[in-house]
């Protein structure tokens, strides 16, 4: 063979691998307008929208830098029942027996409301004096006294005292002065 035919054979090739290259990439082309594909477009980064403030009403309490107080600003009313001391003499931490009796701080207020239901003005305070035996009982009555002088208010007291039970203490019996005091609810 020639060294014109090596030419024109090698030219051959080339342009048949361009055509090739030339086909491909139009057919590509061809894909991206067949399918309707759309190169990715650039994002563009936009703030998020912020609503506007809201006007204060004019009859609301505001504070001196214009904020809405809360309900937790306002002054509350006095708890119906407070804890006035506790006294324990034993093996048995004050603040144990002060929990367990805190736990039934509901039913003593029942008594109140039961005893009391037309006394809007009930308020005092009431002192009881217990034993918890060594099993975390409450040994025999409780004794209340108060100065409310309602027969019926310290029996519900006593009852409410005697059915609560506590820890065992380490050892012996434990004394408990308790004294609440009751607020007028209404």
């Amino acid at each position: 063979m020639g060294s014109d035919t090596l030419r024109w054979r090698s030219a051959a090739v080339l342009a048949v691998s361009l055509a090739a290259t030339v086909a491909a990439n139009v057919g590509a082309l061809g894909l991206w307008r067949a399918y309707r594909l759309q190169p990715p477009e650039r994002v563009v980064y936009q703030p998020p929208v912020v609503a506007p403030r809201m006007p204060v009403p004019a009859d609301s309490s505001t504070s001196a830098d214009g904020c809405l107080l809360s309900l937790h600003d306002k002054p509350r009313p006095p708890r119906p029942v407070v804890a006035a001391g506790i006294q324990v003499s034993g093996r048995l931490p004050p603040q144990v027996v002060e929990r367990m009796i805190r736990r039934h701080f509901g039913f003593f207020m029942i008594c109140q409301e039961t005893t009391h239901a037309s006394g809007s003005h009930f308020s005092g305070v009431a002192t009881v004096r217990f034993i918890i035996d060594r099993t975390g009982a409450t040994a025999g009555r409780p004794v209340a006294s108060s100065n409310l002088k309602d027969e019926a208010f310290l029996k519900c007291l006593e009852n409410g005292f005697s059915l609560i039970s506590y820890p065992s203490p380490d050892s012996g019996e434990v004394t408990v002065h308790y004294a609440l005091r009751f607020n007028a609810t209404r």
